[in-house]
């Protein structure tokens, strides 16, 4: 046997691969979550959409934080993103065990519901508009107040998870188009 010290090369080696290991599975873990939030990211939302069969059965809730930009250049990014982060706790607070979570990017944020019916995921996505509305964020700025808008889709046989999240960000921007501060179900 060849030593290292007083140790087996085979015995270092061993470790060393499970180290690697764990740091791969590590980094894997973390290239699915926001960083910010801690909520999963667009890559994990079409990881696991592409799992499933079909998107028959689920939908799925879009939300966009209105006039984001005017916080961050009137309050500052920290303002900001303490917006975000309350935002993406009222999600936690609100979902239901079987939602995913998802922030989409920059204000965008997602809600995947795997089972339930429509009625289920319109009736959270109209209680995250209110619950928006009326919780203050506290920021070094003071409290702020934020509107969101939202679209929702209802899954098919026949719909493809692009279709899912397409359908229910084209329902979004109707919402904004609308006048915001609002949800609309996707058109079929």
């Amino acid at each position: 046997f060849a030593l290292i010290g007083t140790i087996p090369v085979g015995a270092v080696v061993l470790v060393q691969k499970a180290r690697i290991a764990a740091l791969a599975a590590s980094l894997a873990k973390l290239s699915m979550i926001d960083p910010l939030t801690g909520l999963c990211n667009r890559r994990e939302l079409f990881a696991r959409l592409g799992c499933a069969s079909t998107t028959d059965g689920l939908a799925f809730a879009f939300f966009d934080i209105d006039h984001f930009k005017l916080i961050n250049d009137r309050f500052g990014h920290q303002a900001g993103d303490l917006v975000l982060t309350g935002f993406s706790g009222l999600l936690r607070a609100q979902a239901p065990e079987d939602a995913l979570l998802v922030r989409l990017g920059g204000e965008e944020f997602g809600v995947l519901f795997s089972s339930g019916s429509p009625e289920r995921a319109r009736l959270f996505a109209e209680r995250m508009v209110t619950l928006a509305r009326i919780t203050p964020f506290d920021t070094p700025a003071g409290q702020l107040f934020i509107t969101v808008s939202g679209g929702v889709s209802f899954g098919s046989a026949s719909m493809s998870a692009d279709d899912l999240v397409g359908s229910a960000d084209s329902a979004l921007y109707r919402a904004k188009s609308t006048g915001r501060d609002r949800i609309c179900e996707a058109e079929i």
